[in-house]
């Protein structure tokens, strides 16, 4: 929450309710050649994988941090 960003972003858009967070875990071995000095013959940017969550409320919020409960889409069907 540096300098109070995200609660500033909570306060425009209703806690950010619904808002589609997507989470992209890779391995080191994938990652861009821009991130080794010696550059990254193995980079691949297709080697991924997607996550996709929607928050579902504000947890709590403090001046360091901004915690959201998240929800599945799954758990979403119906209610959009």
């Amino acid at each position: 929450n540096i300098n109070g960003l995200i609660s500033a972003l909570c306060l425009q858009f209703e806690d950010m309710a619904q808002a589609k967070v997507r989470i992209h875990d890779t391995l080191v071995h994938y990652l861009d050649a821009r991130n080794f000095p010696q550059g990254n013959s193995s980079a691949d940017p297709l080697q991924e994988k997607l996550q996709v969550f929607y928050i579902d409320r504000k947890a709590t919020e403090s001046d360091e941090a901004v915690e959201f409960e998240l929800s599945s889409p799954a758990d979403l069907r119906g209610l959009r």
